[in-house]
C-alpha cells in the first residue's frame, strides 16, 4: 500500500501532511482564492499543504493519463500524506481509483465535484462539499435582465465538470422555454468571432472553456475582457473571477468561501473525528455579483 491510515488523524504533536490535488477548471485566480480560504480556516493547525495542479490533456493517448496516475502514486509514496483534499472532478476520480485499488487509505475531503453518489453511508474514507452550480438562478437572472431575450449561448468544454454544466443547462433551458446554443470544441479565436456577431438581445454564459485546443487552459480573466469588448451581448458567469473582467454579473461560485468550508472539515479530521462521521454537505447558495 502507498498509504495506510484510519479515517481519522492521530496528531501525536507533529505536523500533518496534506495534499491538495486540484483539477478545477475555473482558472488561477479562483485557485488562489480557494487556497486562501483553506489556509485561513486552518491557520491554528500545524499542517503542511502541498498543492498539485492537474489538467486534462487534448491528447487521446491513454499513456498520458497513465503517466499522470504514476506521478501521483510516486508523490503519495514519497510524502506519505495524512489527508488529501481533492478539488474538481478529475482529481476526485483519480483518488477514488486509487482507493478502489487499495493504494490510498487516508481521508479524502472533496470539493468542486458531484458527490451525490457518495451521500449516506458509502463506506469510503470520503467527505466534502457537494457541488451545486447555480445554473437555475443564472438563467432566471438573464431572462430578467434581458427582457427581449433571443438566446443564451453557453461556453463549456468536454471535461466532466463541463458535461455536468451542459446537461443541467440544456434541461433548464428547455424547462424555461429559452432558446440556446452550446459553444464547445472551439478555440478562443473561434469563440471571439462568434461573440462579435451577437445582438444585445442575446447573452453569453461562461461555464468553463479551454483557452485553446492545445493544453486545455482555462479561459483567463484577460481573455474574458477581450470577449466582452468584442461582443454587444452581455456576458454572465458562474465564476466570481470573471466579474469585473468583462462579465456583467451572475450568481457565482465564491472560492474563498468554499476553501473555508473545506478547511473546517479538515480541522475536524485533524482533531480526531473519523471522516466517515462527517456528512457530505450541500454547498450553500451562492450570492449574485455585479
Amino acid at each position: 500500500l502507498l498509504v495506510c491510515l484510519s479515517g481519522s488523524f492521530n496528531a501525536q504533536a507533529r505536523t500533518a501532511r496534506v495534499l491538495v490535488l486540484n483539477s478545477y477548471p475555473a482558472g488561477p485566480q479562483w485557485n488562489a482564492e480557494f487556497d486562501r480560504g483553506l489556509r485561513q480556516a486552518t491557520v491554528e493547525q500545524s499542517i503542511w499543504l502541498f498543492t498539485r495542479q492537474i489538467s486534462p490533456s487534448a491528447n487521446p493517448d491513454a499513456s498520458y493519463r497513465m503517466a499522470q496516475d504514476e506521478l501521483l502514486k510516486q508523490t503519495l509514496l514519497y510524502y506519505q500524506f495524512d489527508l488529501v483534499v481533492s478539488v474538481g472532478e478529475q482529481a476526485l476520480t483519480q483518488l477514488l481509483d486509487l482507493q478502489d485499488q487499495e493504494l490510498l487509505q487516508v481521508p479524502v475531503i472533496a470539493a468542486g465535484a458531484d458527490l451525490s453518489a457518495y451521500m449516506g453511508a458509502s463506506g469510503r474514507l470520503l467527505s466534502g462539499i457537494h457541488e451545486q452550480l447555480p445554473l437555475r438562478e443564472n438563467l432566471l437572472l438573464i431572462r430578467q435582465l434581458v427582457p427581449d431575450l433571443e438566446a443564451i449561448h453557453l461556453l463549456t468544454d468536454d471535461s466532466p465538470t463541463g458535461q455536468q454544466i451542459r446537461n443541467n443547462f440544456v434541461q433548464l433551458a428547455k424547462q424555461f422555454a429559452i432558446s440556446y446554443t452550446l459553444w464547445q470544441g472551439h478555440n478562443y479565436e473561434e469563440v471571439k468571432a462568434k461573440t462579435s456577431q451577437l445582438s444585445r438581445n442575446q447573452a453569453v454564459l461562461l461555464g468553463n472553456m479551454q483557452l485553446s485546443k492545445i493544453g486545455q487552459k482555462p479561459l483567463s480573466e484577460q481573455a474574458i475582457a477581450s470577449l466582452s469588448e468584442a461582443s454587444r451581448a452581455p456576458l454572465f458567469s458562474l465564476w466570481g473571477g470573471a466579474i469585473g473582467q468583462g462579465a456583467v454579473g451572475g450568481f457565482v461560485s465564491l472560492p474563498n468561501t468554499l476553501g473555508e468550508a473545506v478547511g473546517q472539515m479538515l480541522n475536524q479530521v485533524l482533531q480526531g473525528t473519523d471522516i466517515r462521521d462527517i456528512p457530505i454537505e450541500a454547498r450553500p447558495p451562492q450570492p449574485y455579483l455585479f
